[in-house]
């Protein structure tokens, strides 16, 4: 029997619910998400405790994938470590995290994927929410964090997005990442904007759709619309907050060529932008 091509909605929200399980609170977020917002108390306390399982975490992989780093060879299972270290603190965050699949799956592989930026944990959710081994495209700074630098530094693709240089070495090694049947991820916004624009979507830079043009892949908009109000641009304190994850349908380059690519962005940025809005009512259009 022939595979449908009629769009399909997968949500994944067995993590949701296993916090639900733990938390009978959260059985209701509508009440909860206030009532732990209101306390006062609660997001410094919070935030101890986050930073705590978010560090031990970390320590916890960190043998193993050092051990993983020293080869090319076991960079996949690195990068494997790195998910598990994601999935560590979100569960010992007690964070509720739901992913939508939107269309067919699997993808077609290799794709650019291409989500909005507004957090220091966006991260972690792509580990959550994305399978296989693929290349994260982050600022240059992250290979200088120590620890997490070494690993960055190796298993990803840093860029100085002010150094013209750089920026075409990254463009080329993403289309080698590509041609190696790997896919890549792009923050098109290039940086996390200031928390008082959030989630105001900033212009979008040409690189991810450069590559997904000249390698004709298909690029996968991905809506992050909670981890604002998680941690934004700042590092303390931490606010408690379900998150969720969309994946949206692909969008095809095939017979695109470089003239396209501002249209590619405005429909990026739009799908992206509307699932923002639909997600965050409370925030006036002015600030969208």
């Amino acid at each position: 029997m022939p595979k449908s091509n009629e769009n399909k909605t997968i949500i994944n929200d067995f993590h949701y619910h296993l916090f639900s399980f733990l938390l009978p609170v959260l059985l209701n977020v509508n009440i909860a998400v206030p009532f732990i917002e209101g306390m006062k108390i609660f997001s410094p306390l919070y935030s101890i405790w986050f930073l705590t399982v978010f560090s031990i975490g970390y320590l916890f992989i960190l043998p193993i994938q050092f051990l993983a780093l020293q080869s090319k060879k076991t960079y996949a299972f690195a990068h494997y470590m790195n998910k598990v270290w994601a999935w560590i603190f979100f569960i010992g965050g007690f964070i509720p995290l739901k992913k939508e699949i939107r269309g067919e799956k699997p993808y077609p592989r290799p794709a650019v994927y291409c989500a909005n930026h507004t957090s220091y944990i966006d991260i972690p959710l792509i580990f959550f929410a994305l399978s296989g081994y693929f290349k994260i495209i982050g600022k240059k700074s992250l290979d200088d964090v120590p620890v997490f630098g070494y690993m960055f530094s190796r298993l990803y693709i840093s860029v100085n997005r002010k150094g013209a240089k750089s920026i075409l070495e990254s463009i080329q090694k993403s289309i080698e990442t590509i041609n190696n049947n790997q896919d890549i991820v792009f923050y098109p916004e290039g940086t996390i904007p200031p928390i008082s624009q959030h989630p105001h979507l900033s212009r979008f830079k040409d690189g991810p759709f450069k590559v997904a043009i000249e390698t004709q892949v298909p690029i996968v908009p991905i809506t992050i619309p909670y981890n604002w109000k998680f941690v934004g641009d700042v590092k303390f304190p931490i606010n408690w907050h379900p998150l969720k994850i969309i994946v949206h349908e692909p969008i095809e380059t095939v017979g695109l060529t470089l003239d396209d690519i501002n249209d590619l962005k405005s429909r990026t940025y739009n799908i992206i932008e509307k699932e923002l809005k639909r997600h965050n009512p409370e925030l006036s259009e002015n600030n969208l």
